[in-house]
Formats: C-alpha cells, structure tokens, sequence
C-alpha cells in the first residue's frame, strides 16, 4: 500500500497514450498512438513536443501524416519565451530574451491542453516538463 501511494504523490495527470517522457522515437510514438487512439472513445491526445520551428509546409505535412496514420487528437507543443522587459516572444526556449538580451524572461509551455507559465508548474510537473522527449 504504501508503495502505491508513493507513487499517486509523485505522479503527474497526463492525456497521453505514451507519455511524454517516453524515449522512442516519433514513428514508434505514432504507432502505438494509433493502435490505441482508434479503440477508445476520447480522453486521449498526442502531443508531439517540437524543438525547431519547422520550414515551409513541414508541419502541414507531418500533422497530415500524423492523420493519415489514424490519430485524430494531436497538437504540436513548443517551450516559447516571453520576455517582460520589452514584450518579445521567441518559440525557442531560452534564458535571456533574444531581441533586448534582458534576462527578466518567462517559459510558457502546454500542460494537459493550456498554455502555462513554467514557474506555475507543480513541483511534479516541472520535473515532467524537463523529462519530456523533444523531437
């Protein structure tokens, strides 16, 4: 019991089939994503964490792949940069802003479908954010 326990305290609420810390790679992720997407009835989502800003259609593209393939609940997530100093956001994640260089900057990314302040993470979840798999 105690073990059990142990681990609901130390657990994050996720809507993921795979979670996001999971590390495969994304053709593995899109399958069993899939093979399992298709056999409930919702509450399950793909979030396919993005480090680059892709060029020209290549996310078009890869979302229609991700469709084609049979997943039907997806978003692509970024770590964006705001900086409070002059209002700039970046879709990189950084430590200083990249148009004044001010280090007064806050991290916003998606939990369970909102955008969210970093600094507003649970404890938990800000260990989470820094496990998850970035493609």
């Amino acid at each position: 019991r105690r073990q059990r326990q142990m681990c609901i305290r130390d657990s994050v609420y996720s809507n993921q089939i795979v979670p996001l810390n999971e590390d495969i790679s994304i053709v593995d992720r899109l399958k069993i994503t899939s093979a399992l997407q298709s056999k409930i009835s919702g509450g399950a989502m793909l979030h396919v964490n993005i480090q680059e800003d892709p060029e020209g259609d290549g996310l078009a593209s890869f979302g229609e792949n991700i469709i084609s393939s049979g997943i039907n609940q997806f978003a692509f997530n970024k770590i964006f940069t705001q900086c409070n100093s002059c209002g700039f956001v970046s879709s990189k994640k950084a430590n200083s802003c990249s148009k004044c260089g001010s280090g007064d900057i806050i991290n916003i990314t998606r939990i369970v479908g909102y955008f969210v302040p970093v600094p507003q993470f649970s404890e938990e979840r800000k260990k989470e954010l820094e496990s998850r798999i970035i493609y």
